[in-house]
């Protein structure tokens, strides 16, 4: 049980303490949207739906990379 003081005068005031408490376990943080999502492994950052966005993005940088080295 968690006293009305520490609940309504400290939480507020510390977002990460309050994250860690009061979410439930096996949730992250989506480094994007900043959305709880469950993480699927231990490398989990993104939620399902910016995970395919970044993924994308992240292709696409690859692929301009490579293309930029090749010789014709």
């Amino acid at each position: 049980m968690i006293c009305k003081h520490f609940w309504r005068g400290v939480l507020p005031l510390e977002p990460e303490l309050e994250d860690e408490i009061l979410r439930p376990k096996g949730t992250r943080r989506c480094k994007v949207c900043g959305a709880f999502f469950l993480a699927g492994s231990g490398r989990a950052k993104y939620c399902a739906k910016c995970a395919a966005e970044v993924h994308r993005k992240q292709k696409a940088a690859h692929a301009r990379k490579k293309r930029s080295s090749v010789d014709n």
